[in-house]
């Protein structure tokens, strides 16, 4: 992956150094300009995050900082290029593989900050995230090589130092205002916190897998059999303030999940609006999902579930409330590979997730201030989430107990002589509200616990 990389930044350095000189050509239409008036971003992110666990508990922290690359083409013909890619480094760290004693198990959150294939490796974290060749003809766009993703159940999940990326061929048609529409077909995955690309399959797995249904630790991972993940996705606006959408994800011989969306907000009087939203999502396994050997299979044949999301919302200039509810059936566990991105109900806080549960009632309120671009801005949130017990494997995948979880989280974009830096502060408390059956290892981190982050990223 090092050649790579260093292919990478050489590639960067002769195209930045051309870029200086562009103004030395006279051609503005030829394949030589396109890459002469092309543009290269980049950015610095350091991540500091700690986990404080319950009393004796083992605790962990972790200073990591990452620098990205990445340079595009103009168009040329209606073609452009794109390479991009990071190098990381642990600066500090205590022993991130040292299994607690009492519960025997080792870092959750801070080793994804590095190369979870590799946690002792400290400063060869490469990787080439980028390289796709793209063409647009009016309203149609097609991407094919690695790019960045980003749609309800495949998404860059960025709360580490770099995120997700997607090898594939990427179809769109339409404008924002109007009807969309996508289609893809990917075969490999650059998870967050790896430093590799993996098929589709062999992405099953790299983190933790949990149990099976029959309470034995999940054999799936290098075991899981498909070609790819299959997407499709129409979104368009009802009216300006009736906005939905529907995604397919058909992931053969493992499994398809279809949502439906829909978000509305009332009209604005006395300074203020109200907001609803509704999400209904069907899972079904497909195939022998993912291997004939039942004890290897990502999810139990014949098995499903519904996922019912809804949310209400007070919404004025500088803040907004928000109501949100989840309940995910008992017919059996929503599954969806941690690898692929995190879930989109409307119940998500950041640094849990309710993937791998089946029988879940989950009930949160937001707080929000400020809009999007503001200098400062404040989110408060807490949730209490309803699980089967952490010893039912059958709809317990992670042995996790009932909790709330309380996240305080400030944002601050800079300008002027800082302009391009951004900060976030986010401090996570989680409350446990279950049975834990004389297991520590089902509250070590997991409940009675929290998360500090402190993030700074700056953009050019």
């Amino acid at each position: 992956m090092r050649k790579y990389l260093l292919l990478f930044f050489s590639i960067f350095s002769v195209l930045f150094s051309q870029q200086v000189s562009a103004g030395n050509t006279s051609d503005s239409t030829g394949l030589r300009s396109a890459f002469l008036r092309g543009k290269t971003e980049g950015s610095l992110r350091s991540f500091y995050m700690q986990t404080i666990n319950h009393q004796q508990l083992r605790d962990y922290y972790a200073l990591g900082t990452a620098i990205a690359l990445r340079y595009e083409t103009s168009s040329f013909k209606g073609f452009q290029l794109k390479i991009g890619g990071s190098y990381s480094y642990n600066l500090l760290s205590n022993d991130l593989t040292l299994a607690d004693p009492i519960s025997r198990t080792s870092s959750r959150y801070e080793v994804g900050l590095f190369d979870l294939d590799n946690p002792k490796t400290r400063t060869d974290l490469a990787r080439l995230e980028e390289l796709n060749l793209r063409y647009q003809l009016g309203s149609w766009s097609l991407t094919w090589g690695m790019q960045k993703v980003q749609t309800p159940f495949l998404n860059a999940q960025d709360g580490r130092l770099r995120p997700n990326f997607a090898d594939g061929v990427w179809l769109r048609y339409g404008k924002a205002e109007r009807i969309q529409v996508e289609a893809a077909w990917l075969y490999r995955m650059a998870p967050r916190s790896t430093t590799q690309w993996y098929t589709t399959g062999r992405s099953f797995g790299i983190y933790p897998s949990g149990l099976n249904i029959h309470g034995k630790p999940s054999a799936y991972r290098y075991a899981v059999k498909t070609d790819g993940l299959l997407l499709l996705a129409v979104k368009g606006n009802a009216s300006r303030r009736l906005r939905w959408q529907l995604w397919d994800y058909y992931v053969p011989n493992v499994f398809h999940i279809l949502l439906g969306q829909a978000d509305y907000r009332t009209r604005k009087a006395a300074g203020k609006n109200y907001g609803f939203g509704a999400q209904l999502t069907r899972q079904d396994a497909v195939g022998d999902g993912g291997n004939a050997d039942s004890s290897k299979a990502y999810i139990e044949t014949g098995s499903g579930t519904w996922i019912l999301s809804g949310k209400a919302g007070i919404l004025r200039d500088q803040w907004q409330v928000w109501i949100n509810y989840t309940r995910i059936a008992a017919e059996s566990r929503f599954l969806l590979p941690r690898e692929w991105g995190r879930d989109p109900f409307y119940t998500f806080l950041p640094r849990e997730r309710n993937e791998g549960l089946g029988d879940v009632h989950a009930l949160m309120a937001q707080w929000n201030y400020g809009k999007e671009q503001a200098t400062n801005r404040f989110f408060v949130a807490a949730g209490y989430y309803l699980l089967p017990d952490a010893n039912d494997a059958a709809l317990n995948k992670y042995g996790m107990p009932s909790y709330v979880q309380v996240n305080l989280e400030y944002r601050r974009h800079f300008s002027g002589t800082f302009e391009g830096l951004d900060l976030q502060a986010l401090v996570v408390h989680k409350f446990n509200q279950g049975e834990l059956f004389g297991k520590e290892a089902y509250r070590f981190n997991k409940t009675d616990m929290s998360n500090l982050n402190l993030v700074l990223t700056y953009s050019f």
